[in-house]
């Protein structure tokens, strides 16, 4: 999936991905969707933006929301970890990490 509207720089909203490097985050963008504006409507409201950028942003979020990301790798562990400490007999020293509650 090529997605070269969509821009990260550290520079830049802290590093938020932002729609062609502007001061236009991708999350801004999604949360108008979200919250009922069209494409149009967001196009109209903000006219440095295109159809294809919303659209961009759109499928960003969908493929980002379809990653597994740290956070929610934590949800898949289980509750207690003491089973896996023979996995981890190579390095006792290690302490095995504890998913927050």
């Amino acid at each position: 999936m090529v997605l070269g509207r969509i821009h990260t720089d550290p520079q830049i909203c802290g590093g938020k991905a932002t729609i062609r490097g502007l001061r236009l985050t991708v999350d801004f963008v999604l949360k108008l969707l979200g919250d009922g504006f069209t494409a149009a409507e967001i196009v109209k409201e903000y006219p440095e933006l295109v159809l294809e950028d919303i659209y961009q942003a759109a499928k960003y979020g969908a493929w980002l929301a379809g990653e597994q990301t740290s956070a929610a790798s934590w949800d898949c562990w289980p509750i207690s970890t003491s089973h896996l400490i023979s996995f981890n007999s190579f390095a006792h020293s290690v302490p095995m990490p504890v998913p927050s509650q």
